[in-house]
């Protein structure tokens, strides 16, 4: 059994092992993208990311108690009953990380405290990776199988995870996990081998304990017998804790969860005239008191137009400039109230949270059926800038109020759904889609955002030829306390269109010197710094500087950066400390061999003098390859989102189409004979390698060729073209588990599972920032490089294993 081949006579053993490292993958990636959207309603979005990163180290760490634990006489003699323990303790760890969460979250006073949401999914993970690298050690013959189904099950735990999430609540998908990982470890704990017997007889006892334990946390939250639930705006960084404890004594009336998010509308008992909806307890949309007669408003909507400055614009435009109009993100419906109330024509209005547009409907006799009885209103579920590349409309305006959710929309929770929308191709885009004489309206939530707005226009407007002085002839800005609004118009402004909202602003008592309005004389105060723009004597770089010397980092984005929303300067600190963390402990595992060099020295084929000095080489590879993946899965998802729309089916559908070819890449491996293993892992380097610079210089005109077609078959195509591309990179791992067994070194087999593991973690923070700070295109490029320096070590392992 220990001894590295699986016996043919086992044929039942061999495939219900299998099953296991199946269910074991599954449960993980779903547990994964369940914490992920458990985290966004308890924590801010941007502390995701280092609370799942650090649960992933996990991973990694289990690695390396296995390799601790291989010398000890009573592992070589477990058996099968080893993993199926570590199964056991994965699953009740998942319910104890979950319960640990929950609990963090209602005491207010531990919510700043993000250490403490680390530590029980680091536990949860640790057991999972402990369990992975035992199974890869005892049986690297079988690894090309055993990796291809823990890749599978992989990816269809990223694939149920969005029908789980939308089918139950949140806490019953984060248990649903735990009972499958139970499951497994009842399949191991009766197929590990009779003649261990006491070992045996406590494996089957903690298998089971973990399988009714598992069962009954899943049932009872599932049929509603055990109260727990995520509490609501218990954190007072959410905005949703102000509505529940203000003086308004606002309650939860309504609550929709899905792979989107938590979605809760909330109803004032001080102000019954306005409900807010909240998407993960942040960002609130209001839905107002409606009758339905947009001649005879009710107050609260009537004041909107002084209230609210994204009226003005509306307001100022002339019969003609109105005709027809896009709104993107309506939320709760005021965007469309205002529209109407400004005589709009025909709206289309696009919200990509379907949550939002079900509430509103549901309910509509209190909003006037704003989304289900007006006429020449129409409302579409899908994500605003594919909607727009997809269609050949043109409109009179193209409106975005606010438009920012705060909310994770990654698997590794840091991503967020608008990050396209306000970039210099998106600019490009809306500009595109607009009437002759049509207007861009931007409400923002301040100065420094409407200032990066501008910047990304300029930019935008520069590549059509335009110069800063030219293109400020189009631009003009509300100046407003609480939400400056940016108007882009296609043509230069009349001056009569600038005088027409210059007095609109004033008469809603904007503070002109905070605004800007082109063609209407220098005898105006308005704000300095644009009209300097406007008259060619700065530059928006002297802006930027002068802004960044506040603190703030306003400089251009782009659909290859389109961080939009990050406004501190430098790289986020949660990524940041998640990147030094990973590469402190990375440090740390690769020099065991030198600080422990007894534990490195058991060789399984002691006549190969030379294997000890393979070590670092083997190490390389794993780190490579744990590196590599990371900086191509992160910008390859984003690039593929903005494709196909419907970001959260997309990602799902992505991963799983990802994770499938990689894993059967692994299975294609197990065809390569020993001899051929090393030739096979430099020629699958340099494909992959080959295959992300096809893409980089393939995917813009595959994108734009089938962007018109339906999303089922732009889906269809999305996938083929992944799955191609995983079925090369699934070659490498289990060549490179391979390769350790055939240099004799398969008990360092666990170490390096744990370089792997760790140095997946430190490319997620380094795609990152990367991507951050110089784009997409050149973390996937990097990604590549990384590839063909795993072929170059590879290259090095073969010629010395001919020379020996």
């Amino acid at each position: 059994m220990d001894d590295g081949n699986l016996p043919t006579t086992y044929v039942l053993e061999r495939t219900l092992l299998r099953i296991a490292v199946f269910l074991l993958s599954c449960s993980m990636l779903c547990y994964e993208i369940v914490l992920t959207r458990l985290l966004s309603v308890v924590v801010s979005y941007h502390y995701v990311f280092a609370v799942v990163s650090v649960a992933l180290l996990g991973l990694g760490f289990g690695g390396l108690i296995v390799h601790f634990l291989a010398g000890c006489a009573w592992y070589r003699s477990a058996g099968l009953s080893l993993p199926s323990l570590w199964m056991s303790l994965f699953s009740v760890s998942l319910i104890i990380a979950t319960v640990a969460v929950i609990s963090i979250a209602r005491i207010p006073s531990l919510g700043h405290y993000i250490l403490l949401y680390c530590l029980p999914s680091f536990g949860a993970f640790l057991f999972a990776g402990g369990f992975l690298a035992d199974i890869f050690r005892r049986y690297p013959r079988q690894i090309s199988a055993l990796y291809g189904f823990d890749l599978l099950g992989a990816g269809a735990g990223c694939l149920a995870a969005v029908p789980l999430l939308s089918l139950v609540s949140l806490i019953s998908a984060a248990l649903l996990p735990s009972l499958a990982a139970a499951t497994a470890a009842l399949l191991l704990a009766f197929i590990a081998a009779p003649a261990v017997h006491r070992p045996l007889k406590k494996t089957h006892i903690a298998a089971a304990i973990s399988f009714m334990v598992s069962l009954f946390f899943f049932g009872a939250t599932l049929g509603g017998f055990l109260p727990i639930s995520i509490p609501a705006g218990g954190n007072p960084d959410k905005e949703i804790h102000q509505s529940l404890a203000g003086s308004l004594k606002g309650s939860i009336v309504e609550s929709r969860s899905s792979a989107f998010g938590q979605t809760d509308l909330v109803a004032y008992e001080n102000y019954p005239d306005r409900m807010d909806m909240y998407i993960d307890g942040t960002a609130g949309t209001p839905m107002y008191r409606f009758g339905g007669d947009f001649s005879r408003p009710d107050s609260a909507v009537a004041n909107l137009r002084q209230d609210f400055s994204g009226y003005l614009p509306l307001a100022a435009l002339q019969p003609g400039e109105k005709d027809e109009a896009l709104i993107i993100g309506p939320g709760g419906g005021r965007d469309i109230l205002l529209a109407r109330m400004a005589e709009v024509g025909r709206i289309t209005a696009v919200e990509v949270n379907r949550a939002f547009v079900e509430i509103v409907k549901a309910f509509s006799s209190y909003n006037g059926g704003i989304y289900t009885s007006q006429p020449d209103i129409t409302i579409a579920v899908e994500e605003g800038r594919n909607f727009l590349k997809r269609t050949a409309r043109r409109f009179d305006i193209i409106y975005l109020s606010l438009p920012v959710t705060n909310t994770s929309r990654s698997r590794e929770g840091y991503a967020i759904t608008e990050n396209f929308l306000l970039t210099t191709d998106a600019i490009g885009d809306y500009v595109d889609h607009l009437t002759d004489e049509g207007r861009l309206i931007v409400v923002t939530h301040g100065e420094i955002e409407a200032t990066r707005l501008l910047g990304v226009t300029l930019a935008a407007l520069s590549s059509r030829g335009l110069t800063a002085k030219e293109a400020m002839k189009q631009v003009a800005l509300i100046g407003d306390d609480d939400y400056p609004v940016f108007i882009l118009k296609k043509a230069p402004f009349k001056q009569q269109e600038s005088s027409v909202l210059f007095q609109e602003s004033l008469t809603g008592g904007h503070d002109p010197l905070s605004s800007f309005f082109p063609s209407i004389g220098a005898a105006i105060p308005m704000n300095g710094a644009l009209v300097a723009l406007a008259a060619g004597t700065a530059e928006f770089s002297d802006l930027v500087e002068k802004v960044e010397g506040l603190g703030y980092d306003i400089s251009v984005v782009s659909d290859n950066n389109p961080f939009f929303f990050k406004f501190d300067r430098g790289l986020p600190g949660p990524v940041r400390s998640v990147f030094w963390t990973s590469v402190i402990l990375l440090a740390m595992i690769l020099f065991l061999p030198l600080a422990l060099p007894r534990l490195f020295r058991r060789s399984e084929r002691p006549s190969n003098k030379d294997a000890s000095g393979r070590i670092f080489p083997l190490a390389i590879i794993f780190f490579l390859l744990g590196l590599a993946f990371m900086f191509l899965e992160m910008p390859f998802m984003q690039t593929f989102v903005l494709f196909l729309g419907h970001p959260v089916t997309a990602m799902a559908a992505l991963l799983f189409s990802i994770l499938t070819g990689t894993g059967i890449g692994s299975f294609i491996s197990s065809r390569i004979s020993d001899a051929k293993a090393g030739r096979l892992f430099i020629i699958a380097g340099s494909a992959a390698a080959a295959a992300i610079m096809i893409s980089l210089l393939g995917l813009a005109p595959f994108f734009q060729r089938f962007l018109g077609h339906s999303f089922a078959f732009r889906l269809s195509l999305s996938i083929l073209w992944l799955v191609a591309l995983g079925s090369i990179l699934g070659l490498l791992f289990p060549l490179a588990i391979r390769f350790a067994y055939l240099q004799g070194r398969s008990e360092i087999i666990p170490w390096l599972w744990s370089i792997n593991g760790v140095s997946s973690v430190a490319g997620s923070s380094a795609a990152i920032m990367i991507s951050i700070r110089y784009g997409f295109t050149e973390t996937m490029l990097l990604g590549a490089l990384l590839y063909l320096a795993a072929a170059a070590a590879s290259l090095l392992l073969v010629r010395r294993s001919v020379q020996q």
